[in-house]
């Protein structure tokens, strides 16, 4: 039997009703707490049980290994709900991935039973669609987000399990950081899950926080009020600016002191090595609080011939002294993603 089918302690119900600023102060009490909740966060937080939801169980590993070699993100509803430790309402899995890498993730949704499913403007096939969307005359099917080049949307016939594959037209965080709603801008990887903005979503009463900001404003975009309504709805409260420690006008870095980060299960794959694969810690930002005016999240992209991955950078600077470096590995490594982490850590490892 699997430790994972086993049935919960009476802990398990008692800590499944904490908020997550208050497992941390229950963990400090004593050593038997601890352990406890330390017992408790490797059950709630299981990736793999999270992911079954969307693929086969024998299947998520090989998703993770595919996150780690393409830089693919999930986020959106489907990380808010592993964050609040909860099964997924609409089975809907929202997917963020450089445009480079978004055939052969869409290839793979494709072989494990998904069907795609055209949108009014795209080809019957997936591969053709995929091809337009890169085509100058596939201009009218780009969606009105920043970031986007276009989305991809999957069934399944079985499950009916929905999966928006959203093709980023340069990193996938650049899209994500653009969301109209900070409790949203949650990522898992295949090694990491981060909450960018953990002390609005999870940590305040009422329940949690929502920012309306980065231009979407509510008189711009009117069709964004649904989409803060569902969040009201369930207990997320609009404003426009707050004073929390996360939320400042210093450099951010993905997984920094601000960010609630969770380290997730290994993947249990043979062969499988993360050398080459990508990392979320690469990835700067700086957020500007404007409020009803429109509060902006500055960065630029990072993009470079020797790097696999793209990136954003909050300082032009990082991206200079990131990129020289970069030009000063031999041509025989192919690519130098590496030296470039090595030097974001170089200067944001304090943050």
């Amino acid at each position: 039997m699997s430790i994972e089918t086993l049935p919960s302690t009476t802990e398990d119900l008692i800590l499944s009703g904490l908020e997550p600023r208050d497992l941390v102060r229950y963990s400090k009490v004593s050593r038997t707490t601890h352990s406890t909740t330390f017992s408790y966060v490797w059950h709630a937080f299981n990736i793999n049980k999270h992911l079954s939801q969307y693929f086969p169980p024998s299947k998520v590993d090989d998703f993770r290994v595919l996150q780690c070699s393409t830089g693919t993100l999930v986020s959106g509803a489907s990380a808010l709900e592993f964050f609040l430790r909860r099964p997924s309402d609409t089975l809907t899995l929202d997917l963020y991935v450089d445009h480079v890498f978004a055939l052969k993730v869409g290839q793979w949704l494709l072989s494990v039973g998904y069907k795609f499913v055209r949108r009014t403007v795209q080809p019957q096939e997936f591969k053709q669609a995929y091809i337009y969307s890169t085509s100058p005359s596939a201009i009218p099917c780009h969606e009105v987000a920043v970031g986007i080049n276009t989305i991809f949307d999957f069934r399944h016939p079985e499950s009916h399990a929905i999966v928006h594959l959203v093709s980023a037209a340069s990193s996938p965080l650049h899209v994500i950081l653009n969301f109209h709603l900070t409790c949203v801008m949650n990522i898992i990887s295949h090694d990491v899950a981060v909450s960018l903005y953990p002390s609005a979503t999870f940590a305040t009463q009422p329940k949690s926080l929502l920012i309306n900001y980065a231009g979407t404003l509510l008189g711009q975009q009117p069709e964004r009020y649904s989409d803060m309504l569902k969040y009201e709805k369930a207990g997320w409260t609009m404003i426009s600016r707050i004073m929390w420690p996360d939320f400042n006008n210093s450099v951010r870095r993905i997984c920094d002191r601000f960010c609630w980060t969770i380290p997730l299960r290994p993947v249990d794959k043979i062969g499988f090595t993360v050398l080459d694969g990508f990392s979320v810690e690469g990835n700067t930002w700086r957020l500007y609080m404007g409020g009803f005016s429109g509060n902006t999240m500055v960065f630029s992209p990072v993009v470079h011939y020797r790097l696999r991955y793209n990136y954003i950078s909050a300082e032009k600077k990082a991206i200079d002294d990131g990129l020289k470096k970069v030009n000063l590995i031999s041509k025989s490594h192919k690519y130098a993603d590496r030296i470039y982490l090595y030097a974001v850590d170089d200067l944001y490892g304090h943050l």
